[in-house]
């Protein structure tokens, strides 16, 4: 276990001193340090970044390159080395099952085709047989269909992703208006698959209850918006 120690630290910055305490862990042996930076947590790599000399407190950034040396550590030891452990574990565990067939005539390619051939099943497919449900069916099926909500869907993800803290009001109304309009276009492609599928055989399929969850979802927050907006202009 880490020695726990508190240390006092005064700082001078415009002519004001600031002074508080540091929470620092000292380790007594390396290995519990090393346990704590495979498991990549993170404050130990703010503590040495602050670290400062031999019985002196720490300091704000006082040994950035420090980081450096982690970064390597993390993606090196956290990343390679345990992937390699779990890989040598994995494979062990098939030479193991493998001992088992020794006897058997087939090798391990044939013996999946059979065990592939006992556990198949027919691939089961709605399709509709009303001729008007049908052409819905044909357009959510194509391929073309799925590109398109394939962009869209990283459009929207984009949208997502640029907004930040501080964004001005223009900025915001933009991106409301883009919210407000791949919204609707998610929640055709909800009404045009329950045309399509019915509402059991799209309720059927656990993909198409998350978009239905996303889409409602969205669209509950979009109508508490507009309220929360309308009573703020109200007021």
């Amino acid at each position: 276990m880490p020695l726990v120690l508190t240390a006092l630290q005064i700082t001078h910055k415009g002519g004001k001193t600031s002074m508080f305490t540091r929470t620092v862990s000292v380790y007594t042996f390396p290995t519990e340090c090393d346990i704590e930076l495979c498991a990549a947590a993170v404050w130990v790599t703010v503590q040495n970044i602050d670290s400062n000399r031999e019985n002196l407190g720490p300091i704000y950034n006082y040994r950035v390159e420090i980081s450096i040396f982690f970064i390597i550590y993390i993606i090196i030891i956290a990343f390679f080395m345990m992937n390699i452990f779990v890989g040598f574990v994995i494979v062990t565990f098939q030479e193991q099952g493998e001992k088992e067939y020794k006897n058997c005539e087939l090798d391990k390619n044939q013996r999946q085709c059979v065990e592939y051939a006992l556990k198949a099943r027919p691939l089961r497919r709605y399709i509709p047989k009303n001729p008007y449900q049908y052409k819905f069916w044909y357009v959510v099926n194509s391929t073309g269909f799925e590109y398109i909500m394939f962009v869209l869907i990283m459009l929207n993800t984009l949208c997502l992703a640029v907004q930040h803290y501080g964004q001005s009001a223009t900025f915001n109304y933009v991106m409301d208006i883009l919210n407000m309009v791949f919204t609707a276009v998610f929640t055709v492609e909800m009404v045009l698959k329950l045309i399509a599928f019915k509402p059991r055989g799209y309720f059927g399929d656990a993909w198409n209850v998350f978009d239905a969850l996303v889409v409602i979802g969205s669209i509950v927050d979009i109508v508490l918006s507009e309220i929360d907006v309308s009573k703020l202009s109200y007021n």
